[in-house]
């Protein structure tokens, strides 16, 4: 699956997540609403298919990445970084359970990497 082209609004979501598989998706989905947040922006794919649908618009508040298809989580991290606004808080998923990986993508400045399942 992938992810639809991503227009600017008025108003960007506070929260954005794309994630690669339908589990993690429910779950974000359920998060969403229990949170009164719209599971408008909870979309299915891959960090990949992101960046270039992220370039060029303001970014959410809030992006939840998921690294589980990564074969370079930081190559793509840096990548991320380059479209993503200033203040963008992310947090990235994943299936490799590292510390040296936790430590780099905390120091590059994610807020934060949770293993997988969520």
């Amino acid at each position: 699956m992938s992810v639809p082209a991503i227009k600017s609004s008025d108003g960007c979501s506070p929260v954005m997540a794309v994630l690669a598989d339908e589990v993690t998706h429910a779950t974000m989905v359920r998060v969403a609403r229990d949170n009164d947040w719209s599971d408008d922006h909870i979309l299915e794919g891959s960090i990949h298919e992101l960046i270039p649908a992220l370039a060029g618009i303001e970014t959410p508040d809030v992006l939840v990445v998921d690294l589980s298809d990564s074969v370079d989580a930081m190559a793509d991290i840096n990548s991320l970084s380059d479209v993503c606004d200033p203040g963008t808080r992310v947090i990235a998923l994943g299936k490799v359970n590292d510390v040296n990986l936790y430590r780099q993508l905390i120091d590059f400045g994610v807020q934060d990497y949770l293993l997988k399942p969520v």
